[in-house]
């Protein structure tokens, strides 16, 4: 359901205004704070008919919107002419400024939506149009993906004793080799239970504990990611770690008798992830999920939702996300059956889960908060 809201509410420059002082000039509406489906300048929208909206601000008081008009088009070129060959809403009398819902030509896949909003005050005077902003399209249709759904190819416990010794996650990797600059990049990828995808050695995003919990039976979020800076020309290397999550939790007894893995849609992890490359000579490149790539244990040996993990650093295996690893040792993923899956929703169901700045060494914030901990042992490594 659609929420319609009624007049807009104006940020006033002057909040305040003191006895004597000189009245504040008054200067013409002026229009900011683009945002589309809650986001600014967002990338990865599977909204069909995405909705708009703005914020409008003026040095004079009581000031309202009695109507808008707002600009779609294909290029910011095609929009510094004041055209919208997307979209001209015309005139609209309201004063409506959010859940304003795009009424133009329908959007196709990964397109770029360049807009911009002009609105009229209270007593009829035109805004300046507002700075563009942009939004662009997610993967719209189920054929838009050519990647598969991969694990490492092991098998879940059989004894729910089992379940609690270790068990690795696995480090995936798959090596690349781009012939030209890169003008365009995109990263499409969700992971069951949680995944962490990397770069040539660095971390993609910011986001932990991702995709967000859901019915996975019915819906798997995913989330994309503008990697244009992370790719290169040449040889590159993308990795990804999985952790269980809530798809494949401890056989623990809530409450004493409730089993969650009787409860939940389980299974071993697994992930999904389409690299798409467009280069500077026109051509374009996909690298995605498939048997193709390279698994094998890392360093992380438990991780559970309830009991944390087990991390032994002598196990770090140095460059396995960069390019040139050897990687001979590894083995094969596995497909996995098909998940029905759409974008994330973070951005309108509530904020994702972000890494947090390096904390004070050895800080405990508290016996039921979230804690960050960092240390620096000394001494001889344990056997």
């Amino acid at each position: 359901m659609r929420a319609h809201l009624g007049a807009a509410t104006v940020l006033c420059g002057a909040l305040l205004c003191l006895p004597g002082s000189p009245a504040a000039p008054v200067g013409p509406v002026v229009v900011a704070g683009l945002h589309c489906e809650y986001g600014s300048n967002p990338v990865g929208i599977d909204e069909k008919r995405p909705r708009l909206g703005w914020v409008m601000t003026s040095s004079r008081r009581n000031q309202v919107q009695s109507a808008y008009q707002v600009l779609v088009a294909t290029s910011e070129a095609v929009l510094a002419q004041h055209r919208g060959n997307l979209w001209d809403s015309g005139k609209v009398v309201t004063g409506q400024s959010v859940h304003v819902v795009y009424d133009g030509r329908p959007l196709a896949s990964r397109s770029i939506c360049y807009w911009k909003a002009r609105v009229w005050d209270g007593e009829g005077r035109v805004s300046p149009w507002s700075a563009p902003a942009r939004w662009e399209m997610a993967l719209l249709e189920p054929g838009d993906w050519s990647a598969t759904w991969v694990n490492d190819g092991e098998r879940n416990p059989t004894s729910d004793e089992a379940f609690y010794r270790n068990d690795p996650a696995p480090l995936f990797r798959r090596e690349f080799s781009l012939p030209a600059p890169v003008s365009r990049a995109r990263l499409y990828i969700s992971g069951l239970g949680y995944y962490e995808a990397s770069l040539n050695g660095a971390r993609v995003g910011d986001r932990l504990l991702d995709p967000g919990w859901t019915m996975y039976e019915k819906r798997v979020f995913y989330s994309v990611y503008d990697i244009t800076r992370q790719v290169r020309q040449g040889r590159n290397c993308v990795g990804v770690l999985l952790g269980n999550g809530w798809y494949n939790p401890l056989p623990l007894r809530m409450w004493g008798n409730l089993n969650l893995r009787e409860h939940l849609s389980i299974g071993r992890p697994r992930f999904i992830a389409q690299l798409e490359v467009e280069l500077a000579d026109g051509s374009r490149q996909s690298i995605v999920s498939d048997a193709t790539w390279r698994v094998a244990d890392g360093p992380l040996l438990f991780n559970s939702v309830y009991l944390g993990e087990v991390y032994d650093a002598r196990l770090e295996v140095a460059g396995w996300n960069r390019p040139g690893f050897d990687d001979r040792g590894a083995s094969r993923p596995r497909a996995s059956p098909s998940v029905r899956s759409r974008r994330s929703r973070s951005r309108r169901s509530g904020s994702p889960r972000r890494s947090a700045p390096s904390p004070s060494p050895n800080r405990h914030r508290g016996p039921t908060s979230s804690t960050w901990v960092r240390t620096s042992p000394a001494g001889p490594a344990s056997r």
